[in-house]
């Protein structure tokens, strides 16, 4: 593979970064591939395209656009693993990623950039093999964090190692009421590569804001275990199927190259469906990195390695069916002659009564906060209104007109013994007024698609018996943070 230019651009379309490596592709490449990224039709324009005689090839992370041209038509994967490459080493580099922190840095990148890629070529694509080459500083912008602190929740320890009770106990907090929209095949493209371009609602943790060229004194590690669901559900609240996807992220920041021991569940089996006891974890696969040593893991489920640079994901792994879903959804779509509406005119009009009630199903120490409700509406509406089961602070509805869409938002979710009656269960009711002339159709209403996170929570019961720092002199600062963090990553519902 030949790359011919890369990019950083702006939000609105500003570049940030330019590095032409062999002057074959015209200047305004990036323009036209702005242009044609703004103006395409049917959601985001796909992470590759082919446009005047220019591959072009983009991710977006954090509303920046990171670009590579070429002229020659190479593997799609492979063009997309070097451009999240890319991405990672300038987040290692710089600490966290954002117009302000480029601008600050742009020297630094350029210097990261001709490191990495050589006249078109690539040469160096991990950051443990360029930070010896990086002269340049660090210039810390307003935004970025460098100071200690306890991150985004999850649990300390200094000492020899953590425990998993210590763990059990902690509360992560949640922030942010966005949600970010992508295309399903930039979402299938960009899932290959890793879990961490996936924008999160949870505080993240300081390591993700920490550069690696900064020296302080603190010693700092950071475990997070990540599950993502994909779940189907029919119109009778039935599981069609269902899988997690999950990984194990270390961001370590310890001085010197301690030796690092990971112990997970020793009741842990991979493919191992004939166990003798119900209370087993099973995984379906995984896949390791190549740092990690797995000499130990057979009997005693411990990885051992060096510490690595920056982020590294340790672990991937995969659960099919054997878990329980944390959410239940029930809807029904009810039309006939008894729904009708008194339209300004006079004439009555045919209304669709659209019922949605939802269900946290959890143990009761865990609480999900902003769990976002979308449900598709057919296009042929002229009014709708809403009734929530509470009058609470807590909910919020609207109907999004140009998207044809009901957007149902609950800030809180709880379920336990002494959780206030209905607080653990939700409803939602909308009377839709239907277009004259339009025959209703069932088909054209629905899917649901539910957004949530869970922090401190995981479906897999993974977790981290220990976490333990090997080092060739005693220190006495070491911080160690875990979380467990469950996301949604395809929550659907279908109305028939």
């Amino acid at each position: 593979m030949v790359v011919s230019q890369f990019y950083i651009l702006s939000p609105r379309g500003d570049t940030i970064i330019n590095r032409d490596f062999r002057g074959d592709v015209s200047k305004g490449s990036g323009e036209m591939f702005f242009r044609n990224v703004k103006l395409h039709k049917g959601g985001d324009a796909p992470p590759l395209f082919y446009l005047n005689g220019i591959h072009f090839t983009y991710l977006k992370n954090n509303s920046l656009y990171f670009v590579f041209t070429s002229l020659l038509n190479s593997s799609p994967s492979y063009v997309l693993e070097l451009l999240y490459r890319v991405v990672k080493i300038v987040k290692d580099f710089c600490g966290q990623i954002n117009e302000e922190v480029i601008r600050a840095n742009f020297i630094l990148i350029y210097e990261i950039v001709d490191e990495v890629i050589d006249y078109g070529y690539i040469q160096n694509s991990s950051t443990e093999s360029i930070r010896h080459l990086i002269h340049n500083e660090i210039s810390a912008s307003s935004d970025v964090c460098v100071g200690g602190g306890s991150g985004g929740g999850g649990t300390s320890s200094s000492g020899g190692s953590i425990t998993a009770g210590g763990v059990a106990s902690a509360v992560g907090n949640t922030v942010g009421n966005s949600i970010t929209s992508i295309s399903n095949s930039t979402k299938r493209l960009a899932n290959l590569s890793t879990f961490t371009m996936k924008n999160s609602n949870t505080l993240p943790s300081n390591a993700s804001q920490k550069p690696i060229q900064l020296n302080e004194k603190k010693n700092e590690i950071f475990l997070d275990i990540v599950e993502r669901i994909n779940l189907v559900m029919n119109s009778k609240g039935e599981i069609a199927y269902s899988y997690v996807d999950g990984v194990i992220l270390i961001k370590s920041y310890l001085q010197g190259n301690p030796f690092i021991k990971i112990a997970l569940n020793e009741d842990l089996y991979i493919k191992n469906v004939h166990s003798d006891s119900t209370n087993n974890i099973i995984i379906d696969d995984c896949n390791f990195n190549h740092l990690v040593n797995l000499s130990q893991f057979e009997r005693e489920k411990i990885l051992s390695l060096y510490q690595p640079d920056g982020e590294c994901v340790l672990m991937n792994y995969r659960i099919n069916n054997n878990f329980k879903a944390p959410f239940r959804l029930y809807a029904t779509v009810t039309y006939g002659p008894n729904h009708t509406v008194r339209r300004s005119s006079g004439e009555a009009g045919q209304a669709v009564e659209l019922c949605i009630r939802i269900r946290l199903d959890i143990p009761a120490q865990y609480t999900c906060t902003n769990v976002f409700v979308n449900c598709n509406l057919c296009k042929h509406i002229t009014n709708v209104h809403l009734d929530l089961n509470s009058a609470s602070d807590l909910f919020s509805a609207q109907y999004i007109a140009n998207e044809h869409r009901l957007l149902w938002t609950i800030k809180k979710f709880k379920v336990g013994l002494f959780t206030p009656p209905g607080e653990h269960e939700h409803s939602i009711r909308s009377k839709i007024t239907l277009s004259p002339g339009y025959t209703f159709a069932k088909r054209d209403f629905g899917p649901i698609y539910i957004l949530f996170e869970i922090p401190m929570f995981n479906l897999s019961k993974l977790r981290i018996k220990y976490l333990r720092i090997i080092e060739s002199y005693k220190s006495s600062n070491t911080h160690r943070w875990v979380r467990y963090i469950t996301q949604s990553s395809s929550y659907v519902y279908r109305l028939h």
